[in-house]
């Protein structure tokens, strides 16, 4: 009499086939992952602050993407024409970066991918010397325009008000 044998997958076998799978769909998901690196200059006209001042929003960007971090250099003008440039520094993890927009106001930040690693989520909060909260700004960065545009969508919250805006910035050449 024979019976009937059905013939198991080994456990190893399995496990190791698992393992390159993971590795393979890790490292095909970080080939996607598009870089944000580049100087990008205020384009004003397709730019929407809302019921806020054109000031709010830089006029040129410069980013470093490395890896696990991003460096962002912002460069703005008040309305006295003058240059102000503050930098953060912050990492994917998730790690809160503290920096000084000017002086009196100080910023906190995280940044980290989206789901599908095609747009950045960053969140601050800004405060005043004695730590007051000042606002709040949520942005998400997408590149369009087959990456010659970088587009933040961001609400802003003062003082309970939501302040939606779009800035748009064109690739330095």
């Amino acid at each position: 009499m024979k019976f009937n044998q059905t013939a198991t997958p080994h456990p190893m076998k399995f496990t190791v086939l698992t393992a390159i799978l993971i590795t393979l769909f890790i490292t095909n998901l970080e080939a996607q992952q598009i870089s944000f690196s580049g100087t990008w200059s205020r384009n004003t006209e397709k730019c929407n602050a809302g019921d806020l001042s054109i000031n709010s929003i830089p006029v040129e960007i410069t980013v470093k993407q490395d890896g696990p971090q991003i460096v962002i250099s912002r460069t703005s003008k008040n309305k006295q024409n003058e240059t102000i440039t503050y930098t953060e520094k912050l990492n994917f993890d998730g790690a809160l970066f503290s920096s000084v927009v000017k002086p009196g106001l100080n910023k906190k930040s995280t940044i980290q991918w989206s789901a599908d690693h095609q747009s950045l989520l960053e969140n601050s909060s800004y405060a005043d010397d004695q730590g007051k909260k000042i606002q709040n700004k949520k942005e998400n960065w997408i590149l369009i325009n087959d990456s010659k545009t970088l587009q933040i969508m961001s609400i802003m919250e003062v003082d309970g008000q939501s302040y939606p805006m779009t800035e748009v910035y064109d690739i330095n050449k």
